[in-house]
């Protein structure tokens, strides 16, 4: 019984450790919302504004 317990406290662990090993802990902020709105873009004849619109992103999603 006590060699159970410990070799599923090892196995997690170890688990643990490794995923922290091989997390990606990069964090992605996009740009300064306030330079993007000040930019006219022209493509072909139309002229375009973009405006910055907050989403909450979840929590499984990935970005590149």
């Amino acid at each position: 019984m006590i060699n159970l317990i410990f070799n599923i406290l090892f196995g997690l662990s170890i688990g643990i450790i490794i995923s922290f090993l091989f997390t990606n802990r990069d964090i992605y902020h996009g740009p300064n919302s306030s330079k993007i709105c000040k930019k006219i873009f022209k493509d072909d004849d139309k002229c375009y504004k973009l405006v910055p619109k907050k989403i909450k992103c979840s929590f499984l999603s990935f970005h590149d």
